[in-house]
């Protein structure tokens, strides 16, 4: 996170979404805070947003959805919101660097 650099977000091809604190000792287990899964397929992209330090967007290139999770909430293991935006996949999704709250997607649909 931008805004809390010992907060890392991995997403992973299994579907998963995996925290950690990297202040925490070396022991890879302890490091973890949690882990969800957060899409149908796996994580393509995940962005933390600039302007809020506990909340990130994930998405991907095989479900078509977009997630926005709120890391205060996250042992919930409930997202803040699902959009599903796309038949074939979001490739990326960006958090505005100059607006709070805006975000923009890519998509590999063809119209």
């Amino acid at each position: 996170s931008p805004l809390r650099p010992f907060v890392l977000a991995v997403g992973t091809s299994d579907r998963l979404l995996n925290i950690y604190d990297v202040r925490a000792d070396s022991h890879a287990q302890s490091r973890a805070t949690g882990s969800i899964v957060a899409h149908n397929k796996g994580v393509s992209h995940l962005q933390f947003d600039p302007f809020h330090p506990d909340r990130l967007v994930t998405c991907s290139r095989t479900d078509g959805r977009i997630v926005m999770w709120d890391l205060r909430y996250f042992t919930q293991k409930k997202p803040v919101l699902t959009l599903n935006t796309s038949r074939r996949g979001v490739l990326r999704a960006e958090w505005s660097p100059a607006q709070s709250g805006q975000l923009v997607t890519v998509s590999s649909d063809e119209y």
